[in-house]
């Protein structure tokens, strides 16, 4: 679990990001770090167009890549 103040930050930089990129996506090295970045975006209102997944495809998917 990140801190506090990383989970503050990080709420802000996602509604940043949401304001200015149609959708973004991470793919983060595990599950439990993936539930957090999908907690935070919820938390920041921005789960619509910020998400982490596990799997490159499901990224690929979500951000409306055919690669």
């Amino acid at each position: 679990m990140a801190k506090p103040e990383v989970n503050e930050v990080w709420g802000e930089l996602m509604g940043w990001v949401a304001q200015n990129i149609e959708k973004t996506a991470t793919i983060a090295p595990g599950a439990t770090l993936k539930m957090q970045l999908n907690r935070l975006s919820r938390t920041a209102g921005t789960y619509e167009h910020v998400r982490a997944f596990t799997n490159k495809e499901q990224a690929l998917a979500f951000i409306g890549s055919a690669n």
